[in-house]
């Protein structure tokens, strides 16, 4: 994990230098910039709606993941509480400063598409041998590999995790198939989840393959899912066992846990209204697979324990 925050720090580093040349660039050249662009809004019926609130959603998601790293840092219950402060002005600062100034670089909204920082570098600096656009390009590839590696740790763990199960005493049963689980556990304690990792990268490499749009959108469809069944779970066992000692607790107790999860119902209601219909059907089909996988599950392991039961009582004679 120590050299996961390192790369993460070292890619972040690379990613924004092409964005401080140009600054020096825009300077030097003395670029025309007008500050007045920035107060520039489209129409309301040209903004695709679903897909802007489900890519800011998306960019500034997966906090919560940071906890399936807290136990392996030291004196997580601080750390972790001081990683997402800290975390949360750097993402907003990655994604609005870079914007802004290829927005004031080039403010014809309507031409942006895919790839247009990249665009925007080699179309606008004339400089010898392109070096500016070549910079850009490899701090592209780095960009999307560093978000993959910051996203595979905690996506494997949780993964591992599920896999499992009781064998590993981390939960009472296992939700996905135990050779996930296989690791390999280094000299100083740390687990590293080998299959996990394997199943998560392969995972990634299909879905890739598949339009951008569809892919943030689907996601925050069943992220959305995902998020009221981790709060309904947290309500629940704020009711059921207000006393269980925790290591975060809510504040306000029962009716703080309930406010928590309103600005997520919020936005839930602004992404389902404004997804994509085809998005909509292939989310609900995919949470309709998974609700029945849970029941499948639920239901081999009654029949299985009921079997053991009998197992140890004998035949029943009437």
């Amino acid at each position: 994990m120590e050299w996961v925050s390192r790369l993460s720090i070292f890619f972040l580093a690379y990613i924004f230098i092409p964005f401080f040349c140009e600054v020096g660039v825009v300077i030097h050249d003395k670029t025309k910039v007008d500050w007045g662009d920035l107060l520039v809004f489209p129409n309301v019926t040209d903004v695709h709606w679903g897909l802007l609130i489900s890519t800011i959603v998306w960019a500034n998601g997966g906090y919560d993941s940071m906890g399936s790293l807290a136990g392996e840092v030291k004196e997580g219950s601080s750390t972790f509480v001081l990683g997402l402060l800290g975390a949360f002005p750097i993402v907003l600062i990655n994604y609005v400063g870079p914007i802004i100034l290829s927005y004031l670089i080039f403010p014809y909204w309507k031409k942006w598409d895919a790839n247009w920082f990249l665009w925007i570098t080699y179309h606008t600096f004339k400089l010898p041998g392109d070096w500016l656009g070549k910079f850009m390009a490899s701090a592209t590839v780095v960009s999307n590999f560093a978000q993959f590696n910051a996203g595979l740790a905690p996506t494997a763990r949780a993964v591992w995790a599920m896999a499992i199960g009781r064998e590993g005493g981390l939960g009472e049963h296992r939700y996905l198939p135990f050779f996930l689980s296989w690791s390999y556990t280094r000299a100083s304690g740390e687990i590293l989840p080998v299959m996990a990792i394997l199943f998560c990268s392969s995972t990634a490499l299909l879905i890739s393959a598949l339009p951008l749009n569809f892919v943030i959108q689907l996601y925050l469809v069943i992220r959305l899912v995902n998020l009221w069944s981790e709060y309904a779970a947290l309500i629940y066992l704020r009711f059921k066992e207000p006393d269980r000692a925790r290591p975060y607790e809510v504040p306000l107790g029962k009716v703080g846990s309930i406010l928590l999860f309103l600005p997520t119902l919020t936005i839930s209601m602004l992404v389902l209204t404004t997804a994509d219909t085809h998005v909509l059907i292939t989310g609900a089909a995919a949470t309709i697979v998974i609700l029945l996988s849970f029941c499948v599950k639920k239901f081999w392991l009654d029949w299985k324990r009921r079997i053991s039961i009998q197992a140890q009582i004998g035949p029943t004679y009437y």
